[in-house]
């Protein structure tokens, strides 16, 4: 019986070139890293929003009366009626103006910062999530995020 291996078999599996690894392995690192320096740049800049403060403000209101707002309290040249896209408006952000509100007391535009970047983060996540039970390849999930 001779136990030399047979030279006729060929190998079936799978080997990976160097150049293979960086796409499979590689690339997510980079767009990654890529995506948290474009997340800093951009939410590390100046607050350039004329509302933010209102809704700084509208979240401390809330917090204090320990209920939405049904009126702007702000508001002391219109009438207090109430129309659909100012109610949107009033009672559509209220989970961000509280928090934000919670986070500038405590870490003042630290809070705010981490406050934004949570929110894109978890919308990313979220899509990334379902992206994946949708089964789109990574390179195409990384293209769409």
């Amino acid at each position: 019986m001779n136990n030399t291996p047979d030279k006729t078999k060929t190998d079936t599996t799978l080997q990976t070139t160097p150049n293979s690894w960086f796409f499979e392995r590689g690339i997510p690192w980079v767009f990654w890293g890529f995506f948290s320096m474009l997340l800093l740049a951009y939410y590390g800049r100046a607050i350039a929003d004329p509302d933010f403060w209102w809704h700084l403000k509208s979240g401390d209101v809330m917090l204090n009366q320990g209920h939405l707002l049904n009126i702007d309290p702000f508001n002391y040249t219109g009438d207090a009626v109430v129309h659909r896209r100012e109610e949107l408006i009033l009672k559509g952000y209220w989970l961000w103006q509280c928090a934000a509100s919670q986070l500038y007391r405590i870490w003042g535009f630290y809070g705010i910062f981490v406050l934004k970047a949570g929110t894109l983060l978890l919308m990313a996540g979220g899509l990334m999530r379902e992206m994946r039970r949708q089964a789109v390849s990574p390179f195409l999930q990384q293209l769409l995020i």
